[in-house]
């Protein structure tokens, strides 16, 4: 295994497997009277353990000794440090090395379209902030740097393709009057927008814009505006645009439209605590990514640090009752699955799915101090093997093998 400062240093394991014949915890010299077992119930060891030997699987014969714990392997009675097990670490683990991590973070596809038997995307989605106070609008380049292009103080979103989509207060058109100006930030929008009750700003491709009203036709938002005395346009966004709007309304707060080039990213955003957010009846960590993948639904992405992606894998992979050793070994093994698959679904937008097609990801519902501090204990550390990342596989069930 290897340890990483951020994303860059790993640890690569040298594992071989130990094949345990008979492990024996040696008992205090006042237990000598009872009973003590060997093998089944007629393999009966008299006499005190303690002055007991124990031949290996190579034939050589050793004394147990008191107070000790030993396990008997292909090579021999192998000593476990003082009579603790699962105190020491394993002789056969070493952590060292490095190994090249491409980044920090991991696009995990949550609600996504891959074909069309399998196509979760949506054509709307809520976001509500657990632990926040609003959120920043923006776009991920290529180097997964967030840009913010605007933001809001309003704690419950609705995003939405930029169709006219029914809502349960009506129909959120997607035909706008486009006003002429245009503006340097989004201050400037949003104030401008401030003099419509129905205005909101928007960012097109690098320049921020001010639209009214949402209907659902070219011809509806232009006698509306003949009607109202505004010079405009009648304007609808290209098919990879997302309108934001307050959830449980039809009232629109951003669009965003930068074509196939950039997706609309919404971060966040906490003065206190780490920002936790409600989507689909789970919380998560991190940022939420939009992208119209067909020009249609959204593919919903959860852009999250790696180390608070495995948090929301580990209990729904594994027990959190089960032992600390347990947690963070299959901690090991998310994190190292996910590296190792870093942008296989790239085409779709995100890197692994939240599912049983990739590992099953539900941010922190059922996380506990337990699978946390799994996590925490092995934070940065892979699974590799001759300098490169293993592909850490594992199964939920095995058929009773």
């Amino acid at each position: 295994m290897k340890k990483s400062s951020k994303c860059t240093k790993l640890i690569g394991i040298k594992a071989f497997i130990l094949s345990v014949a008979l492990f024996i915890a040696a008992a205090p010299s006042g237990d000598a009277a009872q009973n003590i077992y060997v093998n089944d119930s007629r393999g009966l060891l008299a006499g005190s353990l303690a002055e007991s030997f124990a031949i290996g699987g190579s034939g050589s014969v050793e004394k147990l000794g008191s107070s000790k714990v030993y396990a008997m392997t292909g090579s021999g009675l192998e000593l476990v440090e003082g009579g603790q097990p699962g105190i020491a670490e394993p002789p056969h683990l070493s952590v060292s090395g490095t190994v090249p991590i491409s980044r920090s973070k991991i696009r995990v596809g949550l609600y996504y379209y891959y074909s069309d038997a399998r196509d979760t995307s949506l054509d709307t989605a809520n976001l509500e902030n657990y632990v926040g106070s609003g959120y920043k609008f923006g776009y991920y380049d290529e180097s997964y740097k967030f840009h913010e292009v605007g933001y809001t103080s309003e704690t419950k979103l609705t995003m939405m393709k930029d169709k006219n989509v029914k809502v349960s207060t009506g129909v959120v058109g997607c035909y706008h009057i486009l006003l002429p100006s245009k503006y340097n930030t989004f201050e400037e929008a949003k104030n401008a927008a401030s003099a419509y009750p129905d205005g909101f700003p928007a960012y097109y491709s690098g320049v921020y814009r001010v639209l009214v009203g949402n209907y659902e036709s070219a011809s509806d938002a232009n006698a509306d505006m003949q009607r109202r005395g505004i010079s405009g346009t009648a304007y609808s966004a290209s098919n990879r645009c997302i309108v934001v709007t307050r959830t449980g309304t039809r009232d629109i707060i951003f669009e965003f439209d930068c074509g196939t080039q950039y997706s609309l990213a919404v971060r966040p955003v906490s003065g206190s605590g780490k920002a936790q957010t409600w989507f689909k009846g789970y919380k998560y960590y991190g940022d939420f990514q939009y992208i119209r993948t067909t020009g249609e639904n959204m593919t919903v992405v959860n852009i999250v640090d790696i180390e608070d992606y495995v948090k929301g894998v580990i209990p729904y992979e594994m027990s959190p009752s089960w032992p600390l050793e347990a947690l963070k070994a299959q901690a090991l093994c998310a994190r190292t699955y996910a590296a190792k698959h870093f942008n296989y679904y790239g085409k779709y937008g995100f890197d692994v799915t939240a599912d049983t097609y990739c590992q099953v990801y539900r941010g922190t519902n059922s996380a506990t101090a337990a699978t946390d501090a799994a996590v925490d204990a092995t934070a940065g550390q892979y699974v590799t093997y001759n300098g490169e990342l293993c592909s850490t596989l594992f199964f939920s069930s095995d058929g009773g093998a």
